[in-house]
């Protein structure tokens, strides 16, 4: 949404503020300052939804039959035979979910209840994720899979109610995305490693120091082994694949400037120290000859050479290598062309020092990846950690594993430093159809062209409003480049269920879960086709030694824009790196073809439009005048440039041009209530003070000395309903449309009067509904007679709204 869009949401929301201590609020109040959209309270029953947003027939319960391997650069089933690689193998896209701390471990009566939930909302797998965080020897409600003993003791309840969770899952046909290292911070005190001399004796979640500590990596091992075998996942058809570190490598404590806090404690560094020399002797020969061909040291010196700090004053000259940093950059003030003789001098050290760090991560990697396959079997898919934590070389450290992940978020919230999440934050409200949307558009920058590619972590996050429409997009995105899995972070950081919006969560925002079954069709069904024509960009080792010397954290991005690959390519062509390639190269286009035109975005327009035969959708700032694909088409009935996030998809598996059974589907921003309002009002957006461009949400009435309130909603949830009106095209006009109520039940049809017929087209008023018809869903029944309106004109929604 535009920073107009924003300022009306705000106005409308402080002007009712203040007529509601002296006057009833109501809708007209907010109509006086907004016309475009009016909150309504609405919660959706996950728990028994039915009818049309239930996606439940999308799953299966798993077998044998579905066990995932990799083939051919994608997923697939081994189908009836067991046998991969043979004539019954068949594709499997991976629509899944975050579970996270908690949520992991339903207790028993509710394990089953919780995987239908989340089968019923079009997922078919779910990424166990920070189990390792919480140490805890309750028995009654666990919140983690360890226990307080030394790393790893097992939590029992935990460990047994994960394993009856999993079979649930398995029951409804959702496959687990099992992660090994995520959060736990190692304790010197019980876990047999050196301190980490700081104040907490403990290291930053993230740290990578659990990559290359002899005794760590042994406990991950003995982690990975117990866990697997805890849980009866050897030969189980639910483990589709395996995470080894989350968001962790030496080559990002370097690129990310987290070296010293996350690399390298003092009583640590000898041990990196030592394997440096180890990597050098057998590199070099001897740490001689290593002085000798960089021109940096005495080429005489035979005892160990020290790491290279990355402090502003480091004790000798020779070891700064912010400095060498420095001077390298001013070598290669482009990436291109990348220098293609061999580097000399401080040049070569850095490289060999990179190359290291690279070797150090791979080896790990390695080794935990045997590990998982000796606990399961080499059937597993297995990857490291996700490629922007660690940059392009991580493509080097990741040469062994069988795919390739990525996390990417849009307008994160940023908090200061110091400062407590819940009081004192900020986002952009940055319009999701608008330039924002290149950070998904460029995930394919990362992907390899001979492995799968999954984004396990993607969000846009409340209270961002246009933040309903990041599910459809990136199943959009993902289907049209083909990739194999997206992970929405998160559902839930709790067991409970959640009535309003909070945080990452999709529980609870109800604006954007409207949209997640329609979004797992999409994706699983490709709906929306790959695009057949490919964009391999050459990335060759010395491309990738040169982006990571250059410190530039986008330096991927810098290159394949000066080789003209821009993340708008990914609407015409399937992006991916060639790491194969011997030379930088201007990449083939491929001619584009017509299946580039089932989505269009038009970022200076604030449009993205979707057109395939089974699904259309508009995603807009809108006015008056008609936008969207010809199939789906909507406008403004009141002033505003307000979003508009809409979908259509056939309820009865036909193309919509002949479906008779359909849902039109409205995304919504979603906010919670404002604590103490009487009567009760949405929560405000409202500019973060201080900092132009910049929104948070209003304080609690007990904290107005804070600058935000907390992103922990209060029940009810608000939507916000667009004074909208939508036309599509059919064979007929509708019989019925009924709204549906929040466990997907019909509500009343509409009346006549808000529904106008054309030639083969309807047209639907929505801006002046009665408050008992406001809903996100909205099932439309076609007439089976047949007969098209007489009317010869489009229809429009004027006669019904004047």
């Amino acid at each position: 949404m535009t920073a107009k869009s924003a300022h009306s949401w705000q106005c409308a929301a402080l002007a009712v503020a203040g007529l509601a201590a002296t006057t009833l609020w109501n809708h007209a109040a907010w109509a006086l300052t907004d016309q475009a959209s009016r909150p309504y309270p609405f919660t959706i029953d996950e728990r028994q939804l039915q009818g049309p947003p239930d996606r439940s027939a999308l799953n299966h319960p798993l077998g044998l039959a579905d066990r995932v391997f990799v083939h051919n650069e994608h997923f697939y089933r081994v189908g009836p035979d067991g046998r991969r690689g043979t004539g019954d193998d068949t594709r499997v896209r991976l629509f899944g979910i975050n579970l996270s701390f908690g949520t992991n471990f339903p207790a028993p009566e509710e394990a089953s209840r919780l995987a239908r939930q989340i089968r019923k909302a079009g997922f078919n797998a779910v990424r166990l994720h920070h189990m390792d965080f919480h140490l805890t020897d309750d028995s009654r409600q666990p919140s983690g899979v360890l226990s307080t003993g030394p790393y790893p003791s097992f939590n029992p309840t935990a460990v047994a109610r994960l394993r009856r969770f999993i079979g649930a899952l398995s029951q409804e046909g959702i496959y687990v995305n099992l992660n090994i290292f995520v959060s736990y911070q190692f304790r010197p005190e019980v876990d047999g490693v050196p301190d980490f001399g700081n104040l907490s004796n403990r290291l930053p979640i993230g740290s990578s120091v659990h990559v290359y500590h002899p005794r760590m990596v042994e406990r991950q091992e003995a982690y990975a082994r117990g866990l697997i075998d805890a849980l009866a996942l050897k030969g189980n058809p639910a483990l589709a694949m395996v995470e080894i570190s989350n968001e962790a490598s030496l080559l990002a404590a370097w690129t990310r400037k987290e070296w010293a806090t996350h690399a390298v404690p003092p009583r640590y560094e000898p041990v990196l120290r030592s394997q440096w020399n180890e990597w050098l002797v057998k590199r070099y020969g001897s740490t001689g000859a290593a002085c000798k061909a960089w021109t940096t040291c005495s080429p005489g010196r035979t005892e160990a050479l020290d790491l290279p700090s990355r402090t502003a004053a480091a004790p000798k000259a020779s070891t700064n290598f912010d400095e060498l940093l420095r001077r390298v950059r001013a070598k290669w003030q482009t990436l291109l062309p990348i220098r293609t003789d061999e580097p000399q001098g401080e040049a070569l050290r850095l490289r060999d020092f990179l190359t290291f760090l690279a070797d150090t991560d791979r080896t790990y990697l390695n080794r935990m990846r045997t590990v998982v396959h000796e606990a399961t079997d080499d059937m597993v898919p297995v990857t490291g950690t996700q490629m922007n934590y660690g940059g392009v070389m991580n493509f080097d450290s990741h040469a062994a594993m069988d795919y390739i992940d990525n996390h990417g978020y849009i307008d994160h919230p940023n908090s200061p430093e110091g400062a407590g999440e819940q009081s004192n934050w900020s986002i952009r409200n940055a319009a999701l159809t608008g330039e924002a949307l290149n950070v998904m558009l460029a995930q394919g920058f990362r992907r390899d062209r001979r492995k799968p590619f999954v984004l396990s972590e993607f969000n846009m996050p409340f209270p961002n409003q246009q933040a309903a429409g990041i599910l459809p997009a990136v199943a959009a995105i993902a289907a049209l480049q083909d990739w194999d899995g997206v992970f929405f972070f998160d559902y839930l950081d709790i067991d409970t269920p959640s009535t309003a919006p909070s945080a990452f969560r999709l529980s609870g925002d109800w604006g954007k879960y409207a949209l997640v079954g329609q979004s797992a069709q999409l994706f699983r069904r490709s709906w929306v086709e790959p695009l057949p024509a490919r964009l391999d960009v050459a990335l060759p080792l010395s491309a990738r030694q040169a982006i990571t010397a250059s410190d530039q954290y986008e330096g991927l991005e810098s290159l394949f824009s000066q080789m003209g690959v821009k993340p708008t390519d990914a609407w015409h062509y399937r992006i991916a790196a060639d790491l194969q390639a011997d030379s930088l190269r201007e990449p083939a286009r491929p001619a584009s073809t017509a299946l580039a035109d089932q989505a269009r975005h038009d970022p200076a327009a604030h449009i993205l439009e979707l057109d395939a035969p089974k699904v259309r959708g508009v995603f807009a700032d809108l006015d008056e005048r008609w936008r969207g694909p010809p199939g789906l088409q909507a406008r403004m009935l009141a002033r505003s440039d307000t979003t508009v996030q809409i979908m259509l998809t056939p309820l009865d598996d036909a193309p919509l041009a002949s479906s008779r059974h359909m849902l039109l589907t409205l995304g919504s921003p979603t906010v919670g209530t404002q604590p103490g309002s009487h009567p009760p009002r949405p929560k405000v957006l409202q500019p973060y003070k201080g900092q132009a461009g910049r929104w948070t949400l209003e304080p609690d009435p007990d904290r107005r000395d804070m600058p935000s309130g907390p992103r922990q909603g209060t029940a009810p949830a608000w939507l916000f309903h667009p004074a909208v009106c939508v036309r599509w095209s059919g064979i007929a006009p509708p019989e019925a449309i009924y709204p549906l109520d929040g466990q997907g039940k019909r509500l009343p049809a509409l009346a006549a009067a808000h529904v106008r017929r054309g030639a083969q087209a309807t047209a639907v008023d929505l801006a002046n509904l009665p408050d008992t018809a406001l809903s996100p869903w909205y099932e439309i029944v076609l007439d089976p007679s047949d007969k098209a309106a007489n009317n010869a004109a489009p229809p429009d929604c004027t006669a019904s709204s004047e």
